[in-house]
């Protein structure tokens, strides 16, 4: 008997050891999907295959860590982890960037645009197209435009007119900066592999085993990547759970995995079933909700651990009575059971629903911490500062004209249009006609003094770079000289608040300095691009003990001794929009059936009689998935028998009702 036979159960054994081929995994929750990846590198590695022949993808940086530091606990050494290739979708989509995207016409140091970057180029494209921010939402577009490009659909391919108008306005402008988007650091590489066949045979020849992990959350375009990538030798290997299919909302299609057969021909099926994670009656009660869901690969999870406690059902009278019960059970599990506060975690269908339990939480004095909120290279601190490391690394246009006049320098929107002209009728680009300022009719004499002050200032902060000086010393005295933290005092009336925003640019500094602490070759382009792709990651790896309060879509992964479940009622889980159809209805089944899934030992559902919607209380009704939940594994945590089981023909009316009650009070408001 052999390592992989000993340490794995037979399905994962079958997994991990399997050579060549397409292979699917498919993981229900809890299963060891992670285990499974972890031993199958290192058995690619046993059978000879190169190190920088192998590619393992996930969506996450925080995952791309746990993979490599498993990897390297398993071969006892980090410096073979170098050697693979383990990388996100976006930054490995970066690494075939870097290397060929002058193929494109775009420019080797090309910049990476954040949401906040991409939302400013659009508003310009509407306003040179004259279209009106009151007629059309900036991000509403925006999400139009990524949607397309997820679709790897070009500006030609897109058929609303005004759309088509925009997008290709919008790519014009992108290239123009010497910039990208994050959708095209997956749309260009399929580009590249498409249009170009040297590219091709070097990625595909490079890359003779490909992993992808959480592959039901891929899109249209992720998915033609994966097929170039895996062209010539045919060795993919992905894992996920069609189950697990939750982000529908931002592109991703549970169809590329359950038709994975049709897109990989000859492929093999290994379905993980054995759960290591919840005890017996959580597993069942998932088990019976996910069982409605249609189209699943047929799979039923099992486990060797007891039944363990019954699931506690509450009924509360409205939301705040909700958030006292479950801060109270919180702290008595902190304190008669033993929990810690870490092992216990919030979860709901929607942010909003947060505030009532923060302010109780706070009140209560216990610790807890939300995940969600702004990110830290959202902050708009920290991206003034960001902006002014693009313009000394590339000239970025977008983030010159952010800085341009910050701190004020008198260099107002007139000035920004006639450079913006002028660039028109120089063909080029925006920083070469601020560098020849002096030549630039109708611009004042001030003006012209601060943008040539400005031009200087960027020039020296070049010149210490290229002479190898560390970025973190630029960055500080850049700050210094332009008198960011007076700026910060004077910007914002509360003290507190002001400290806080100077700490935050503190800290970028701090960020400079440990990432030239790595042993890493280090660059400014380098800091950009990962400050950039870091930034999508959420935060919610960075815990001490306290409460977790998360969305269950960002819950997705993650798993705690204790799980509550709020606000498991119509109109919040299923969630409705107004414009869901069944496969809407279906992820919103999949998520219950994600929720349900975290908890290891303990999970409480709750809901309320009633809350207060736009002002108004309405009455509400369980959620229809709660039905499907068998009565030997819950048991009321109240006197009060509520309402549980509803007729399907109940749970539609319930939903158009609830609909009916939004619409109305909308149409008053």
């Amino acid at each position: 008997m052999n390592r992989y036979q000993r340490e794995l159960n037979p399905e994962q054994c079958e997994a991990a050891t399997h050579l060549n081929g397409p292979l699917l995994i498919l993981a229900g929750a809890g299963s060891g999907k992670t285990r499974t990846i972890i031993y199958r590198t290192v058995f690619l590695l046993e059978q000879g295959v190169a190190h920088e022949n192998i590619l393992a993808v996930s969506f996450t940086n925080r995952a791309v860590r746990e993979m490599e530091e498993r990897v390297a606990g398993m071969l006892n050494s980090s410096g073979i982890v170098k050697k693979l290739t383990m990388s996100t979708f976006h930054a490995l989509g970066v690494r075939i960037l870097r290397r060929d995207i002058e193929a494109l016409g775009y420019p080797k140091r090309f910049t990476i645009y954040d949401e906040g970057d991409q939302l400013s180029l659009l508003r310009r494209a509407m306003k040179e197209h004259r279209v009106s921010e009151k007629d059309y939402d900036p991000k509403m577009i925006r999400g139009l435009i990524s949607n397309a490009k997820n679709e790897f659909e070009e500006p030609g391919d897109v058929r609303d007119p005004l759309l088509r108008k925009l997008y290709k306005k919008y790519d014009e402008l992108l290239r123009v900066s010497g910039a990208v988007d994050f959708d095209d650091l997956i749309r260009l590489p399929v580009r590249l592999l498409n249009e170009h066949e040297p590219c091709l045979q070097y990625w595909a020849g490079k890359f003779r085993q490909i992993m992808i992990d959480e592959y039901q959350d891929t899109n249209q375009v992720q998915l033609l990547m994966a097929q170039k990538l895996a062209s010539i030798h045919n060795n993919i290997c992905v894992v996920g759970d069609d189950d697990q299919s939750i982000y529908g909302w931002r592109g991703s299609n549970v169809e590329n995995i359950r038709q994975f057969d049709k897109s990989f021909p000859g492929a093999k099926i290994v379905k993980l079933t054995q759960n290591y994670r919840c005890s017996g009656n959580i597993l069942e009660a998932a088990n019976h909700v996910i069982a409605k869901s249609p189209g699943r690969y047929a799979k039923k999870l099992w486990t060797d651990q007891p039944a363990g406690e019954k699931i506690g059902m509450k009924v509360l009278l409205n939301e705040a009575d909700e958030a006292k019960y479950i801060v109270k059970e919180v702290s008595r599990l902190r304190y008669e059971e033993g929990f810690k506060w870490s092992d216990m975690s919030i979860m709901y269908r929607t942010n909003a629903q947060s505030r009532s339990f923060e302010e109780l939480l706070r009140r209560e004095r216990v610790p807890y911490r939300l995940i969600g909120g702004t990110k830290f290279f959202d902050r708009k601190e920290v991206r003034d500062v960001v902006a002014y490391l693009k313009v000394i690394h590339n000239s970025d246009e977008l983030a010159l004209r952010r800085v341009l006049n910050y701190p004020p320098r008198k260099i107002g929107t007139t000035t920004m249009d006639r450079i913006t002209s002028e660039t028109k009728a120089r063909e080029c680009s925006f920083y070469e006609v601020c560098e020849d300022i002096e030549n630039v009719e109708k611009i004042g004499k001030t003006q012209k003094a601060a943008i040539s002050d400005f031009v200087s200032l960027i020039r020296k902060c070049r010149e210490r770079i290229t002479s190898k000086e560390n970025l973190s010393s630029v960055a500080k005295d850049l700050i210094q000289f332009l008198r960011f933290h007076q700026l910060l005092y004077k910007e914002y009336e509360k003290l507190s608040e002001a400290k806080r925003r100077i700490e935050n640019v503190e800290s970028l500094v701090n960020s400079i300095a440990e990432y030239e602490t790595g042993d890493k070759k280090t660059s400014l382009s380098d800091y950009l691009e990962r400050i950039t792709l870091d930034s999508t990651d959420s935060d919610r790896d960075k815990a001490g003990d306290e409460v977790t309060l998360i969305t269950l879509h960002g819950a997705k992964g993650l798993e705690y001794p204790v799980v509550f479940l709020a606000g498991v009622e119509e109109g919040f889980m299923p969630y409705f929009r107004g414009s869901e159809g069944v496969e809407d209805l279906e992820e919103e089944r999949r998520l219950c059936y994600v929720g349900i899934t975290r908890a290891k030992k303990k999970l409480y559902i709750t809901r309320a009689d009633m809350r207060r919607r736009f002002g108004k209380t309405l009455e509400r009704e369980p959620s229809r998935f709660l039905s499907d939940i068998p009565k030997e594994c819950w048991v009321w945590l109240a006197n009060k028998k509520a309402k549980l089981d509803l007729s399907e023909g109940q749970k539609d009316q319930l939903f158009k009702n609830f609909f009916t009650d939004m619409q109305s009070m909308l149409n008053k408001k």
